[in-house]
This record gives C-alpha cells, sequence and structure tokens, in this order.
C-alpha cells in the first residue's frame, strides 16, 4: 500500500519577532497580511498535493479543502503558529493541522456580545463551527490555567480541562468529527430547533460535500485537525 507524507506548510496570524525565527525552527508565512503571502501559501500547497500524483478530479478537491482550511484559520480570534502537511495511505488522503494558540476571556466574551441575544448566532457554516470549537477549547484551558494560578500555582491536569478520549488519527482531547455531527443532524426532528438551518449547513458545505470526516481536537493550547479524503 502507498503511504507517504509532505513537507509542512508553516504559517501563522501574528508577527514573529526578529530573530526569534531560529528559536522557531523554520519560516511561517503570515495569514492574512498581504495577497502576495496568502497566493504564495496556496502555491505551495498546490506543489505539493501535485506531487502524490492524484487525478485531476481529486486534486481539484484536495486544494478546495485546503483553501476552507485557511479560510477557517484566518477566521480564528486566536494567536496561532501552525504546521500544515498532507498524507496519503492508499485511498486515503488526509490534510493535517497542528497549532498551538492563545485564546482570552474577554476576547472571546467581545465576540459574542456581537450577537444581540448574546447566543452566539453568528457562527454559521460548517468551517465557522469548527472554529468556534477550536476557539471554545483554548478558552477553557486558558480559563482553567488562570484559576490554577490564582488558587495554589499548580499546573491544572488535562484531565481536568474537558479531555475526551483520543481517536485513531488524532490527538486525545477530540471534541468534534463532522461524521458525529452528521450523526447528530440525522438523529433530530424537523420540529427540533435549528433543525432546518442544520441541514441547511450540511447541504451547502463544500467540506461536508467533499471529504469524508473532519476530527477536531483541542489539548491545552494545541490543536490538533484532520480532515479524511477518500480518492477515487
Amino acid at each position: 500500500m502507498i503511504s507517504s507524507q509532505s513537507e509542512h506548510i508553516r504559517i501563522a496570524n501574528l508577527e514573529i519577532p526578529i530573530g526569534k525565527e531560529k528559536a522557531l525552527d523554520g519560516k511561517y508565512l503570515i495569514i492574512g497580511i498581504d495577497k502576495e503571502t496568502d497566493n504564495q501559501i496556496y502555491d505551495g500547497a498546490d506543489d505539493l498535493i501535485r506531487e502524490f500524483g492524484v487525478s485531476e478530479r481529486d486534486e481539484l478537491r484536495i486544494k478546495l479543502l485546503f483553501e476552507e482550511t485557511i479560510s477557517m484559520l484566518k477566521m480564528l480570534s486566536a494567536d496561532f503558529k501552525a504546521d500544515i502537511w498532507f498524507e496519503r495511505q492508499g485511498k486515503e488522503f488526509q490534510i493535517k493541522a497542528e497549532a498551538y494558540a492563545q485564546m482570552n476571556a474577554p476576547l472571546k466574551k467581545e465576540l459574542i456580545d456581537i450577537s444581540t441575544d448574546k447566543s452566539n448566532k453568528a457562527i454559521k457554516g460548517i468551517m465557522s463551527k469548527i472554529g468556534d470549537v477550536i476557539e471554545n477549547g483554548l478558552l477553557h484551558y486558558s480559563e482553567v490555567m488562570k484559576v490554577s494560578q490564582e488558587y495554589g500555582g499548580n499546573t491544572a491536569e488535562p484531565g481536568l480541562m474537558g479531555i475526551y478520549g483520543g481517536i485513531d488519527g488524532i490527538e486525545p482531547g477530540v471534541m468534534w468529527t463532522l461524521s458525529d455531527y452528521r450523526t447528530s443532524i440525522d438523529e433530530g426532528k424537523p420540529e427540533d430547533d435549528g433543525y432546518s438551518d442544520a441541514v441547511d449547513e450540511l447541504e451547502k458545505s463544500i467540506i461536508a460535500n467533499i471529504a469524508k470526516d473532519v476530527l477536531v481536537g483541542v489539548k491545552g493550547n494545541k490543536i490538533d485537525m484532520t480532515i479524511e479524503y477518500e480518492l477515487a
């Protein structure tokens, strides 16, 4: 069975202080600062995907999934540094993202307050939901660490941070999967609050229609995301 892995694309949404690049062990491209840098990220991904020798149809779909991933990362309120790469094993193709980030409670509250009813209903779309899962996981970790420092100064154990059991392909602490989300929608009822909107989002979502599954985990300040795609 063919098994291969690409080089990493390193991105961040915060400025790297001059002189710190070496300590970070590689160059990070800052997303969202200008079109030229964004194009460099997309062109780099195109080159790596092409090296796998997949069909033209699969190549286009994998590129779309990568673009969706970058769009989601751009929306994150947390500061982060991330590595993204591609893996293939036979017909199974994966987009992997590993990031380290920081989220703070005042910033998250400000985002929720934008919604007039304070329920964060501004979250629309599957990728926006994934971003919200990540931000909430980071916020939870940040608040636990803050309480720990204020009351005794000890580092909180992972088990106290809402960490769940791991599943194949992702670090322990997984919080959301597309397959579980699909199941919850399938088991819902038309009269349930938000049901029709959720069904509509799934039907219109690029990632929900192309990806086999999406696995998202947050453990401490580390984010792991795997997008699974089945080659034709």
